[in-house]
């Protein structure tokens, strides 16, 4: 019989920040390169965005070990509408190493 590892992340009582949950991922064993491969799609499709740069620093506070994630994201200063948002993330989704079940949640 094989085991199968589940891990659940319910933000509903307290919330949690996207850089902490993906720090959180990382630690947990999500590859940095991985991430950055799909960060890196997104200048590709959303022009007014230029680079974003993903780094997974090791903290240590009140005794507890973690990784704190933190983008460095170069844009440029135009308005955005949600319809752009919407077709970059589509087309970064559909561009990148992802499942269809990613790719169909993230649209």
């Amino acid at each position: 019989m094989q085991l199968t590892q589940v891990t659940v992340i319910d933000g509903q009582t307290a919330g949690i920040s996207g850089d902490m949950l993906l720090g959180a991922l990382i630690d947990a064993g999500a590859e940095v390169t991985a991430i950055q491969d799909i960060l890196n799609l997104i200048p590709h499709h959303f022009p007014q965005c230029t680079s974003v740069k993903l780094t997974a620093i090791e903290v240590k506070t009140h005794g507890f070990r973690s990784r704190r994630a933190e983008l460095a994201i170069d844009e440029k200063a135009e308005e955005t509408r949600a319809g752009q948002l919407i077709q970059a993330t589509e087309l970064i989704a559909s561009s990148g190493k992802l499942s269809n079940r990613a790719k169909a949640f993230a649209s």
